[in-house]
């Protein structure tokens, strides 16, 4: 993302056309609360109202931008509230007087800081902004608005493990906003084996923040550069995705933009990521309450074989235990699990059609490059 291509983050409910106006907040489990409820935002980066209808299609929950300078805030809030959608004003770009006059408005769910404000700047000779400049915009607009919270993006290069500028001013940055992320897009950059790196950037978010803060993560679903790289196939787009939540990702955001054959475009998705994005992001609207809750008491251990690394994700809700799986390695292999306090039963692979046996509360599954798999026992 490009700080000269935002200006302002949407956010809509997937539940019909008629908003009221709603405060948001930050939940016990690091969940994004609307008027007290939990919700999974399911964002795409800077579109115009125009758009708003073929990326709902989608499965898309969540809009970003002012139409890439099409609309104005005002404009552009009004423009959501009458689509049923909710919007995030990026706090940077509006005065005071703006701040105070949309505060109100029946689309605005919460507020955005300026976009990676860790980007090295030659001309600062330092983070393009600071921990100081950061927290100082967080006051001014929770000075004027207490009932909606803000977020921030990071770059890549934080996920990665080599940020432009010092990894200690990170945690200083946390006063000044109330959900984290990063955006890292490997297929575009060449680089389809470091799909780990999403596993990789969602802890070191847990770092900065101490595992108090919303996460979440914006993903290439697009041949992003002219050129280099690649846009993800179906499979590494679900893998990334599944791959953050294991990881505690409480928002997954969508970046579409594309500079490919040397032609701009503000969405390009390939039509077989649409389908994929349709089937997944269905998933996590179906799935949003049980990923947002606390994590279950119920200790379930991965034994990873051959070249394979499983990690776990343990919830419960209606009457249920799941458990998101994801193969973070870039080689297929098996993996043993072991469900402690439970004995005997069947196991559902979550819309795979096909179910295990669990014996002696023991079970084994097997995994191909990355992939993840949610399994699902009924108590």
């Amino acid at each position: 993302m490009k700080k000269s291509i935002f200006n302002v983050f949407v956010l809509v409910l997937f539940f019909g056309a008629v908003i009221a106006q709603a405060d948001t907040t930050v939940g016990p489990n690091q969940e994004i609360l609307k008027d007290g409820k939990p919700f999974f935002p399911i964002m795409v980066w800077l579109q115009p109202a125009k758009n708003i209808d073929m990326h709902k299609a989608l499965g898309i929950n969540t809009f970003s931008g002012t139409g890439a300078g099409q609309e104005s805030a005002a404009a552009f809030l009004d423009a959501c509230e009458k689509k049923g959608v909710y919007a995030a004003v990026s706090a940077d770009s509006i005065d005071e007087a703006e701040i105070k006059a949309l505060k109100d408005h029946k689309a605005l769910l919460f507020w955005w800081m300026p976009d990676e404000p860790d980007q090295m700047s030659n001309e600062k000779k330092g983070a393009l902004y600071s921990p100081d400049e950061i927290i100082a915009i967080y006051n001014k607009v929770k000075a004027i608005d207490e009932n909606h919270i803000i977020g921030c993006t990071f770059t890549t290069f934080q996920a990665q493990g080599s940020p432009q500028i010092k990894s200690s001013l990170f945690p200083k940055y946390m006063p000044g906003m109330d959900m984290i992320g990063f955006d890292i897009y490997p297929c575009s950059d060449g680089r389809p084996e470091r799909l780990d790196l999403m596993a990789k950037g969602m802890d070191i978010l847990n770092k900065y923040d101490k595992g108090s803060k919303p996460h979440f993560v914006w993903l290439e679903v697009t041949k992003i550069a002219a050129d280099k790289g690649r846009a993800p196939n179906p499979a590494e787009l679900k893998a990334m995705v599944w791959m953050c939540v294991v990881h505690g990702a409480r928002s997954i955001g969508y970046f579409p933009h594309s500079w490919d054959n040397k032609k701009y475009a503000q969405s390009r998705i390939p039509e077989e990521l649409k389908a994929e994005m349709k089937i997944v992001n269905k998933q996590l609207t179906d799935l949003g309450a049980v990923i947002t809750s606390a994590n279950s008491k119920i200790e379930v251990t991965a034994e990873s074989k051959d070249d394979c690394v499983v990690d776990t994700l343990v919830k419960e809700g209606n009457g249920k235990i799941y458990i998101f799986t994801s193969n973070r390695k870039n080689k297929p292999g098996e993996a043993a699990f072991t469900v402690k306090g439970l004995s005997g039963g069947e196991i559902e692979v979550y819309e795979e059609g096909r179910k295990l046996p669990l014996t002696g509360g023991k079970f084994q599954d097997k995994f191909k490059e990355f992939e993840p798999h949610i399994y699902v026992i009924t108590k």
